[in-house]
């Protein structure tokens, strides 16, 4: 599935914090622009294969454009676009003391896709002799982190509706994590 959508603000002005004249700001009229954090492409797949019984295997991509973090359209101060590649593998066993046992190993970011992320903001501000004589404002970094490749392993115990373990009486009326967060 995909999503391509054009998220704009018309007749956009940036107003930037000038401390040599507070309270007074600067503007800067930009027209038309893209709203923070509304990248104009999300798009995901995902392919499922059960060569044996019992045996499945699932290929999950992600692809997520461009993400501005203000609403200047400024690329200096956006996240890259990113994609990403999961691939899970689950083998269902059935023993005799228990409904079902599903294991799980999930490899996510397969391919080391870079992703990022922001902390914080960039604010944007202006001294009267820093723009007299350089004509450049001053702004904080921007901080992002690329995400590397991860293992994860699991298992989830499906009992009998209704059991009696040593001290404890059971029932099958639990959500697995795994099951709750399949949605993507």
């Amino acid at each position: 599935n995909a999503t391509f959508s054009q998220n704009k603000i018309k007749n956009f002005t940036q107003y930037i914090d000038n401390w040599d004249t507070w309270p007074a700001q600067d503007s800067k009229y930009l027209g038309t622009t893209d709203i923070s954090f509304s990248p104009s492409v999300i798009a995901a797949s995902s392919l499922v294969a059960t060569p044996v019984k019992d045996l499945s295997m699932t290929w999950n991509s992600k692809y997520v454009g461009r993400q501005y973090i203000d609403n200047t359209s400024s690329k200096e101060r956006s996240l890259n676009p990113f994609w990403v590649n999961n691939l899970r593998f689950d083998y269902a066993l059935h023993p005799s003391f228990v409904k079902q046992i599903n294991l799980m190993l999930s490899l996510n970011n397969i391919f080391n896709g870079f992703t990022t992320a922001m902390f914080g903001f960039t604010p944007k501000f202006t001294t009267g002799s820093n723009k007299k004589k350089t004509g450049i404002s001053r702004r904080q970094n921007l901080i992002s982190w690329a995400a590397s490749t991860e293992i994860l392993i699991g298992f989830h115990i499906y009992p009998e509706k209704n059991f009696s373990f040593p001290g404890f009486l059971c029932q099958h009326e639990t959500l697995s994590v795994d099951q709750a967060t399949r949605a993507d």
